[in-house]
């Protein structure tokens, strides 16, 4: 809450919380604060304001009060830089906001003011347009009747290195050449990559992205650049396939609350594509956004048009080093922010302050409130040994947890508690004063000579070849077992995996295998959390195909799909097992 009042009043453009509180903060805070640079920094608590608070939670790794010699807290360890106020009567660059600033190019532009321009043939008449020129051009160029039409489209792939171009933007422009040739152009998309020839001499761009992450900010990256690349005089006609983006494009231009536009998702590219907006219509020209559906058979110049735009985005992405021109550069997109803006490390877990950050372009109480739970659930996971409470906690348990909370009853939701914390096997005392004690295995296999009786924990019985665990073992595989020939195109998969060949840890390793390399601490925290339903979203999705289902259907939480009751199943029993259990100790 503190960070994220922090930029959204020094963005703000009020007097007092603005440009007053830009000042305080150039001189009291930044001067003990560098950017994150200064991990060990410990801000004085008898000189401590709001102000200092807010920025040493938001920069600094680690953050305490120096008096109260209370522990530290854990910060978010990010990056804010403060752009220089622009003083009156000094024409600086540097010192002001270049995209909001800097005055719009009346004529046509030269190569010195932009990195690639280009004539195209319309079927009725000819366009120019320009490439990276963010504040705008051609406010003086004549107008034409003829609508130019554009498709825009984004593409997205999760990628493991953090610091490769996942995603990447495409612009396709309806040229004479598209109007001629469109009827032969594949209506089956592997085809048309397979064979780039079918894209022939339409008018294409794109490039992959350095700046953002994911599909939604690539979608508005490509409107963005359609809008920048055509003169402000022209008619614009877009053609998206993202119905999100197109809604947040109007949704902001509707919204006049000047905190809810700042907390919007994706805020610095819909700042932009407003400002162009607003010149465009300014300058006499007009802009207008259509929704076209994606990945169709149809052979319509607008399901052309878009399949195109899907085909070079795809290629821009694949091939990050062949941007379309070669010379096009990434949108500065630090430029977009009025004042503040906030950077976040590509690798949380490196030290090095050199790590490559990422500019936070989303509501920044909700990016702060996730790293703050991720950071929390990454910390209890690491706490990862067979009798600690870190254990079975992760995103499988964040799964499971939805479900029960869902479906199940109030007696499986306080178990999913104990067996989330991996506490299920303590006893609770009658009195509150009472000592607490623990279930222990007393089978003579289990117990070493001169060492105490193992804690029956969930990793024990999972493993314990003792009679009770051998039993809860059998039950529960039965019971899921007896789910599994419930369903018509699962019962080939019971005949090749027959019950009376399979144990429990065999049963959860044939529908949850485990990658190669695995070592045994591995296998024995994934078959613990498998027995306990604490598998992730995509572990169910993989094993619905495994068994010949619908991944969707039997996968969905909100219904009473096989996988929500696959997951109770394990719940209940656990519970009713450890309730036997404590009931005879009692």
């Amino acid at each position: 809450m503190k960070v994220s009042e922090l930029f959204l009043r020094l963005n703000s453009t009020a007097g007092r919380w603005g440009q007053l509180g830009r000042a305080m903060l150039r001189e009291k805070v930044l001067a003990a604060i560098t950017n994150g640079s200064n991990n060990n920094v410990r801000l004085d608590s008898v000189n401590e304001t709001r102000l200092t608070r807010a920025v040493g939670l938001a920069v600094l790794r680690c953050w305490a009060k120096t008096v109260s010699k209370s522990p530290a807290r854990l910060a978010l360890g990010w990056e804010l830089r403060l752009r220089e106020e622009r003083r009156f009567g000094v024409r600086d660059r540097a010192a002001s906001n270049l995209l909001c600033a800097t005055p719009v190019q009346g004529s046509q532009p030269g190569l010195d003011v932009c990195t690639d321009s280009e004539l195209i043939e319309l079927s009725a008449a000819q366009v120019r347009i320009a490439h990276d020129i963010w504040t705008g051009w051609g406010e003086a160029v004549p107008r034409s009747d003829q609508s130019v039409h554009v498709y825009t489209d984004g593409s997205f792939v999760a990628c493991d290195d953090p610091q490769r171009p996942s995603s990447s933007w495409a612009v396709v422009v309806r040229d004479r050449w598209l109007d001629d040739n469109f009827a032969g152009v594949p209506s089956d998309e592997q085809e048309l990559a397979r064979h780039t020839g079918h894209a022939g001499g339409v008018t294409r761009y794109g490039s992959s992205i350095a700046v953002t992450r994911g599909i939604y900010p690539a979608e508005l990256q490509a409107i963005a650049r359609a809008l920048a690349m055509f003169p402000l005089s022209a008619k614009l006609h877009v053609h998206s396939d993202s119905e999100s983006a197109i809604m947040a494009v109007r949704a902001f231009e509707g919204q006049c609350n000047e905190r809810k536009r700042l907390r919007m998702a994706a805020r610095p590219l819909l700042q932009l594509i407003y400002r162009l907006m607003t010149l465009r219509q300014s300058a006499g020209g007009s802009f207008e956004m259509t929704h076209v559906k994606a990945h169709t058979r149809s052979c319509n110049v607008d399901s052309v048009g878009n399949r195109l735009a899907d085909f070079q985005a795809n290629r821009a992405r694949q091939h990050p080093d062949q941007p379309r021109p070669l010379r096009l550069g990434q949108l500065p997109l630090q430029d977009c922010e009025p004042h503040l803006s906030v950077w976040r490390p590509l690798d949380r877990s490196a030290e090095d302050p050199s790590t490559p950050r990422l500019m936070l372009i989303d509501d920044v109480r909700r990016t702060a409130r996730v790293q703050v739970r991720s950071d929390a659930l990454r910390r209890c996971s690491s706490r990862n040994g067979v009798d600690e409470q870190g254990f079975i906690i992760g995103h499988g348990c964040i799964d499971l947890g939805r479900v029960v909370l869902c479906h199940g009853s109030s007696e499986v939701q306080s178990c999913l508690v104990h067996v989330a914390t991996n506490s299920i096997h303590f006893i609770e005392p009658a009195d509150r004063g009472g000592p607490i004690r623990a279930l222990c295995c007393d089978d003579l296999r289990c117990v070493k000579p001169g060492e105490p009786e193992p804690l029956r924990t969930l990793a024990h019985v999972a493993y314990c070849p003792g009679e009770q665990s051998r039993t809860f073992g059998k039950t529960l595989m039965g019971a899921l077992y007896a789910l599994i020939r419930m369903e018509r195109a699962a019962r080939h998969w019971c005949y090749v995996h027959p019950e009376g060949r399979m144990v429990l840890r065999s049963f959860i390793l044939a529908l949850f295998p485990l990658p190669a390399g695995a070592s045994e601490a591995e296998e024995r925290r994934h078959i613990t959390r498998a027995m306990c339903g604490a598998f992730t979203d995509s572990q169910a999705r993989s094993a619905a195909r495994t068994l010949g289902l619908d991944p969707l259907e039997a996968t969905d939480p909100k219904t009473d799909s096989f996988f929500v009751k696959f997951r109770l199943q394990c719940i209940e029993h656990i519970h009713a097992h450890f309730q036997d259990l404590k009931s005879h100790v009692a």
